[in-house]
């Protein structure tokens, strides 16, 4: 099966990256490393998604002859689990086939964690990230998306010192453009120049993004000026019932552009009504099992090869044509409905909380867990005091009564 463009092409060497000052400082700080001399323990690379974060720190420990031992800290989230496999990792070097060799021990999604869970308990996340990089015998490479949410803690400014920080800011359309034409010659594809340059411009600096684009387009067009609008509703229904074969629904699939683990909810909700043959039932909701573990191990491994296999899993649906139902209607996933209620609501509770904390003096986390709640049940209960909120702080408080208390 062929690796997805953007694995295909993902930069194998540091100066491929086209960072000339960010690298620099990235070798400086793993030459140190090699020395028995570093600089600090950590490397913390910043920026946004699609920047090459991850693929400067797998580029890195090619480069080096470090192996390369990575571990999702969103996935992670406890201290416990943390010892037991980051921190442990970094202080053993017998654990390799190579005593002598160092590990480069990548930590992602940093930013991601909190120090407290949805009960208010300490789970510990950042404390472990913490005793990690005053314990570690090899180098570590955390990397974030917002490093000012890494640092909203005490304990978060306290890994950021012990780190060298590194930012990746978004590429330039140019660079991006430049890319782009390299694999089109590359691939032999034929996408006029001011597609590529489209491309390059709607990316907004997302490297991984335009060639995902890229390849959508080629997917689509193969060479030829059609125009071909893709629905969700016609290209689900036509898969479940296998009105087009299975290259034409992973073609659609990806003219589509829509998230997989959105297009299984959507598989799942309308296959969900067709359980008449039992048999391929239960074996269409297997192969969308199997495509939802290809589609973790993208984000756990940061492997983008394998949203490949869930793609071709997923388009496999159409190969069985299912037998129509006639009281069958095609359903948006109540689940993606809710998520959208509950992410409406979380910027709502954010906005809040954020503007609390400049009047309190307090983190927008504190306020979130400790303020907010009681102000809503205030509210909720004195219409009197809702209105003073509002006329004190404006219309941001017009939303209050969606917090739950």
């Amino acid at each position: 099966m062929d690796l997805p463009l953007a694995e295909k092409y993902r930069p194998q060497f540091l100066d491929q990256l086209k960072r000339d000052k960010a690298i620099e400082e990235i070798r400086k700080w793993a030459r140190a490393w090699k020395e028995g001399k570093p600089i600090k323990p950590g490397l913390l690379i910043y920026g946004p998604p699609g920047t090459g974060k991850t693929s400067a720190a797998m580029a890195l420990a090619r480069e080096m002859g470090w192996e390369y031992y990575e571990l999702n800290a969103s996935d992670v989230r406890s201290k416990k689990l943390l010892e037991q496999t980051a921190i442990l990792t970094s202080q053993y070097f017998q654990l390799s086939d190579h005593p002598s060799r160092l590990k480069l021990i990548v930590l992602d999604e940093v930013d991601s964690l909190y120090e407290r869970n949805e009960q208010g308990y300490d789970t510990g996340g950042k404390s472990a990230i913490l005793q990690l990089l005053n314990s570690t015998q090899n180098p570590v490479v955390l990397i974030a998306n917002d490093p000012y949410q890494l640092k909203s803690s005490t304990t978060g400014r306290q890994i950021a010192d012990k780190c060298l920080e590194v930012n990746f800011q978004r590429y330039r359309s140019t660079q991006i453009y430049s890319t782009l034409k390299e694999i089109c010659f590359k691939e032999n594809m034929n996408c006029p120049d001011d597609v590529l340059k489209d491309i390059a411009e709607r990316a907004n600096g997302d490297m991984r993004a335009a060639i995902n684009d890229l390849e959508g387009f080629n997917a689509n067009f193969r060479g030829e000026t059609r125009d071909q609008t893709e629905n969700i509703y016609s290209l689900i229904n036509d898969a479940i019932f296998g009105r087009r074969d299975f290259q034409e629904i992973k073609i659609g699939m990806i003219n589509l552009g829509e998230d997989p683990n959105n297009l299984i909810l959507f598989f799942i909700e309308n296959i969900f009504k067709l359980n008449d043959d039992k048999m391929k039932f239960h074996e269409a909701l297997e192969r969308l099992a199997k495509a939802d573990v290809f589609l973790g191990r993208v984000l756990s491994r940061n492997n983008y090869a394998m949203w490949g296999y869930a793609n071709d899993l997923i388009s496999s649906i159409s190969t069985m044509k299912l037998p129509p139902n006639k009281n069958y209607r095609f359903s948006y996933p109540n689940l993606i409905r809710k998520m959208a209620e509950l992410r409406t609501s979380r910027n709502i509770r954010r906005n809040i909380s954020a503007m609390g904390g400049r009047y309190v003096h307090k983190s927008s986390n504190f306020v979130s867990l400790n303020i907010l709640p009681i102000i809503a049940s205030i509210s909720a209960k004195d219409e009197k005091f809702k209105n003073k909120m509002k006329e004190r702080f404006g219309d941001i408080f017009e939303e209050l009564e969606s917090i739950e208390p």
